[in-house]
């Protein structure tokens, strides 16, 4: 279950603390999905593509060390063939930023559903 170990260092204190969030659709077709979130995830300073259901299909999460940075970041996405259009909303405030899984809160959670079930 462990996949790896991670140094959690501080986006700020590297200078990388510019955050967006863009929503992109993609031109649909067959494995696009596949396709177009592999491409996404090779832009440099994009940490996180997720496929998703609804009106859009991805949110890919940048970092940049600021505005001309990020616009660089963007342009390579928005220039991909594959890409109809995006939404971006800049990150005005963190709040909680956490990539961890509480294990014990799952542990807790679990042993509940065992006790329910006898």
């Amino acid at each position: 279950m462990i996949e790896g170990y991670y140094a959690k260092l501080s986006a700020h204190g590297l200078g990388f603390d510019y955050l967006a969030v863009v929503f992109v659709k993609a031109k649909y077709g067959s494995g696009y999905h596949t396709n177009v979130g592999r491409k996404l995830a090779r832009i440099p300073g994009v940490w996180a593509v997720y496929y998703v259901l609804g009106e859009l299909d991805f949110v890919v999460l940048i970092r940049a060390s600021d505005r001309e940075d990020y616009m660089r970041k963007l342009e390579a996405l928005i220039d991909m063939p594959d890409v109809e259009r995006t939404v971006t909303n800049v990150v005005a405030r963190v709040f909680k930023e956490d990539p961890r899984i509480d294990v014990q809160n799952i542990r807790r959670k679990n042993v509940g559903q065992a006790k329910k079930k006898r």
